[in-house]
């Protein structure tokens, strides 16, 4: 993450805590009641007989005029009534894929024991692209509708999102609507809710074919080390403590197979050991671009997607090193690994500079050039026995 991100988001929370910003979140959950087509109509039907009676004086419409009055009233009250300890919450997953869709899960919870609440729809605040200019939402207004809260009793339900792009995202506070008992009102009233999450760079389907070669190359050089170089079984080569594991990979060794959690997944796994010497091929993430070249946005989220792409599709060859110019490499060994590199690359930029930078030679480089991402590398070798420690991750990505 860059300074001047840091310094946008520490101007935010500011803004945030401001006196303007409370007030328009007040006003945001103050409560509303807006006419529905019925609701006109009866209104406009009261007003006519008001006007009627008044200049008749026939006691039959007054009576008529009381009794629709008594109607809007009470349709007033009691939906005030309906929302009153009323709570609601919102449970969206930190990290999701940009361009595909994921659930969102509101719920609702009616603290009044022994009234239950009717015809209750929690609308959810759009989700924000934080930074984005202008701060239009990315994505419209979720519904759920829940029938009846009983007293104490938390009732759940989902809608789906897609966010448009990289980066991070935040959703302020829900409101509660209902049009109880008689349909003439939609009444509503603001909910304290917020949430945020990651959207990651989309992977690839299907993936270039130049990362496809790569991979089918350094495939084929572990195959040519193991056939030539492989070290005897060792009886405590897998009594190591476990770190992770992972699905295993064409060409590994049996003896690396952990059975148990295998059968439970239904596919083979790897255990990733302690005193095992586990390999981490290079993969260089260039982060800078020439000065001279002018990259818009759209170019800095496809650069963002071909990396993405590239990590995931290496790691399943087993231990990736993640090489950047402007920070210490970076081991990633498992799922939780791949998360984190997946959520710094949805807020990563290239910075503008023309300082030179090389990989090493069989590293599969990343890189930005005009308006495309490019794929750089040469036949990649087999991925060393024994790594060089576990380096630290790139700022911003913990």
């Amino acid at each position: 993450m860059r300074e001047e991100e840091r310094q946008e988001e520490r101007q935010e929370d500011r803004e945030g805590r401001g006196l303007g910003a409370r007030a328009r979140r007040a006003l945001g959950r103050a409560p509303r009641l807006t006419f529905t087509r019925e609701g006109q109509l009866v209104s406009l039907t009261a007003l006519a007989l008001g006007v009627a009676a008044t200049n008749s004086g026939n006691n039959l419409l007054y009576l008529i005029l009381g009794m629709m009055l008594a109607l809007i009233l009470s349709s007033g009250l009691l939906s005030s009534l309906n929302l009153t300890l009323v709570h609601a919450r919102r449970r969206a997953p930190e990290l999701v894929q940009a361009g595909a869709p994921f659930e969102v899960t509101l719920g609702a919870r009616n603290l009044k024991r022994r009234w239950p609440s009717l015809g209750v729809t929690v609308e959810d605040a759009p989700w924000r692209r934080v930074g984005a200019a202008g701060g239009a939402p990315a994505s419209g207004r979720g519904r759920v509708y829940f029938f009846a809260l009983h007293g104490d009793a938390p009732v759940e339900g989902r809608y789906a999102v897609t966010l448009p792009r990289r980066g991070r995202y935040r959703a302020g506070d829900a409101r509660l609507l209902t049009r109880f008992p008689f349909g003439l009102f939609e009444k509503s009233i603001g909910v304290p809710l917020d949430a945020a999450l990651t959207a990651h760079p989309p992977l690839l389907d299907p993936p270039p074919a130049a990362l496809r070669a790569w991979l089918d190359a350094a495939r084929a050089a572990d195959e040519e080390r193991d056939a030539r170089d492989a070290p005897p079984p060792r009886a405590d080569a897998l009594s190591g403590d476990l770190l992770g594991l992972r699905p295993l990979a064409p060409g590994e060794p049996a003896r690396a197979v952990h059975w148990r959690a295998s059968a439970k997944r239904g596919e083979l796994v790897r255990a990733l050991r302690a005193d095992e010497e586990s390999p981490a091929r290079p993969l260089a993430l260039l982060t800078r671009r020439p000065t001279a070249a002018a990259l818009s946005e759209d170019d800095e989220d496809d650069w963002a997607a071909l990396a993405a792409t590239a990590c995931a599709l290496a790691l399943t060859r087993g231990a990736l090193r993640v090489l950047t110019p402007d920070a210490p490499p970076w081991e990633v060994r498992d799922a939780a690994g791949l998360a984190r590199l997946l959520a710094w690359l949805a807020t990563a930029r290239l910075t503008p500079s023309d300082e030179p930078w090389a990989p090493p030679r069989e590293a599969l480089t990343v890189c930005a050039r005009g308006a495309e991402g490019l794929l750089e590398g040469g036949a990649p070798t087999a991925a060393p026995r024994g790594g060089e420690g576990r380096g630290a991750a790139p700022e911003g990505a913990a």
